[in-house]
């Protein structure tokens, strides 16, 4: 038992180790006894191979308690539910530990109802298998009953306080979280960590920075999250000013600080806070090598990859897929054959990879040559066709799915609606053992498509829980109709109960386009920034422009195109141009028309706008405004 072979194969976790030690001990005359085989077993299912598994498993001369639990893990652990049950059927007797194995994978694939019978079936429970449920009810956004189970647990810790709090925060229920922190026994940094992010998480920095300098100790990791908070509400002064307070920085604080450089489009200071490191190590190399993956600098990414010292998979994974990402298919292929080890995690990580990017065909032969699917591979190929709008090839791909979660249903049920097949999705909604607030979302989504906006508004005000994924989807919905006085009067309504975010004042915008309201789309746009300190996002300006543009505003228009902290595109000067030509602004329109024809020379209705902007005799000056 003292066997260091032994030991490192405990706590190993990569296949291709395990393979190693495996082969060595099998070299050593070692291997033959229960606990050896126990360990390999664990150590083959926390690497991803329940296959391998099984066969130390079926070999063993003898069997006790640990070997079948330990079968059963690496099968519910790797999402293998069939034979899990079917290994679960076999035993002799069953603990805790295997009841528990089965509740939890029950759980992970979304199962409720069957998590919930089975959970009610059980002879026996502890605090591991309440809190295994209540996890489940939690991620699928089933607060209330999350809550119910919560209040009938016999006795309560730490963890089981943490969870119902940090996913009501997440939920969007702040004033619920926060009556449950008061309410909590004690409390730790977790919890304090876990409320004041989720204030920041909704934009609330001010109760967030209450909560985190009310914190008795804070830590570097609570430290970080309030530098991460700034960043990710787009305040990086902030952010800077709080990173250069913390007492104690690691090599982890300057790496978020690095990401959120790089996630605000600042690559620059995120290179610069990357060469001041103090050290780098496995995490900031790859970190920033998916920064320049992600703005588009391949180069520079395939750089940093050849000189790292240490890479692991996840490493291999982000390069590949940087490749795949810009194209270099045949890069991205050589890469993934030179993969020092290749699990079941790479394959579908580049098979997402792939998907994402629309390369259809090598999905769709990678997903083939995978000698075992996960659910979240089904899922990446569902998502592909739902994405590329081959819904045919969806709806095959998900009726030859053996076992399905909530995100297939999800995925099946949004792409239907987005296509405004209504009766397809009302058939998958109402086949659904459990709804979250996507499915809901979708629904909401499959109504406004199809006009039947009093369905979704009684669909909508039917609900028990309204976050602001869901108010956005009625008012965007009524907006798109041209509905805007019901949309508007919905907003009214939403800021008694719900904080907008930047896709509310969206599809309120548009609703004061279609009303031609200058006045109040223009307080709407100011109120952003300086009521609900939002950053403006482009579709903001867009949409205004276009609302200024429409109502004859041309010089207001032009400003805002020449003052916005964003290169103009195509679509802005075209929409200037159409307005030109409604008010016979002919010096702006052909100020306009210049700029269109600078960005897609092709571009065939500017020309068509610009021959009908002038009359039949000064059309002569056309050639000359082109020029």
């Amino acid at each position: 038992m003292g066997c260091p072979l032994i030991q490192q194969l405990r706590s190993c976790n990569s296949l291709a180790e395990a393979h190693q030690i495996h082969a060595q001990i099998r070299c050593d005359g070692l291997g033959v006894d229960s606990y050896t085989c126990n360990v390999m077993i664990q150590a083959y299912g926390r690497c991803g191979s329940a296959q391998q598994a099984r066969l130390i498993f079926d070999a063993m001369k003898s069997r006790d308690k640990f070997s079948w639990d330990s079968i059963l893990t690496a099968y519910t652990r790797n999402g293998h539910l069939e034979e899990a049950w079917l290994i679960y059927n076999a035993m002799e007797e069953w603990g805790l530990f295997a009841m528990n194995a089965m509740l939890g994978a029950l759980a992970s694939i979304g199962s409720i109802h069957d998590a919930k019978q089975f959970f009610d079936s059980m002879p026996g429970r502890d605090l591991v298998s309440w809190t295994l449920l209540l996890n489940a009810l939690t991620r699928l956004g089933l607060l209330d009953e999350a809550q119910e189970l919560f209040n009938r647990f016999p006795e309560t810790d730490l963890v089981a306080w943490t969870t119902v709090l940090i996913w009501h925060a997440r939920g969007g229920r702040l004033a619920r979280a926060k009556s449950l922190f008061d309410a909590m026994p004690e409390r730790d940094l977790v919890s304090w960590t876990a409320l004041f992010w989720a204030f920041a998480q909704a934009g609330n920095l001010q109760e967030a920075k209450e909560l985190f300098d009310s914190i008795p100790e804070r830590d570097t990791v609570a430290w970080t999250a309030m530098m991460s908070a700034y960043g990710q509400n787009g305040h990086l002064m902030d952010a800077r000013k709080t990173f250069d307070s913390i007492p104690e920085r690691n090599i982890y604080t300057w790496t978020d600080m690095m990401i959120t450089y790089a996630e605000s489009g600042h690559l620059g200071f995120a290179k610069r806070m990357f060469d001041s490191m103090p050290e780098w190590n496995l995490v900031s190399c790859t970190a920033m090598l998916i920064a320049y993956a992600r703005s588009g600098h391949s180069k520079d990414a395939e750089r940093i990859f050849y000189a790292m010292k240490e890479t692991n998979t996840y490493t291999w994974t982000a390069m590949i897929a940087a490749f795949a990402q810009h194209g270099q298919v045949e890069k991205a292929k050589e890469l993934f054959e030179r993969m020092p080890e290749i699990n079941l995690y790479v394959l579908t990580s580049l098979l997402s990879a792939y998907a994402q990017n629309g390369y259809l065909k090598h999905s769709k032969l990678i997903f083939d040559q995978m000698e075992e699917h996960s659910i979240i591979s089904w899922n990446v190929m569902l998502d592909m066709y739902a994405q590329a709008g081959h819904l045919e090839e969806l709806k095959c791909l998900f009726d030859s799915m053996q076992e399905k979660d909530l995100s297939s249903y999800n995925i099946m049920l949004s792409s239907f609606a987005q296509h405004g097949y209504l009766k397809e999705a009302k058939l998958i909604f109402d086949k659904m053992e459990i709804r979250n607030l996507i499915s809901w979302t979708a629904l909401l989504t499959a109504y406004t498509q199809n006009g039947h906006l009093d369905r979704a508004k009684r669909t909508f005000q039917g609900l028990l829980s309204q976050d602001v994924i869901l108010w956005n989807s009625i008012i965007g919905g009524f907006a798109q109709n041209v509905e805007s006085r019901e949309a508007i009067q919905l907003f009214y309504e939403m800021n008694l109960v719900e904080t907008p975010d930047e896709v509310t004042f969206l599809c309120v915008l548009l609703a004061w386009s279609h009303k031609g309201e200058v006045f109040s789309g223009r307080n709407l746009f100011r109120s952003i920034c300086f009521d609900f300190e939002m950053a403006h996002k482009k579709q903001h300006y867009s949409c205004f422009l276009g609302l200024l543009s429409r109502a004859g505003y041309l010089s207001e228009a032009e400003e805002l195109i020449a003052t916005m902290p964003f290169a103009a595109e195509n679509l802005d000067w075209t929409c200037l141009l159409g307005a030109c030509k409604s008010y016979r602004d002919e010096k702006r329109g052909s100020f306009a028309s210049q700029n269109v024809l600078g960005l897609d020379p092709s571009n065939g209705s500017a020309y068509v706008l610009l021959a009908n902007l002038y009359s039949a005799k000064e059309r002569k000056k056309i050639p000359h405004v082109m020029s």
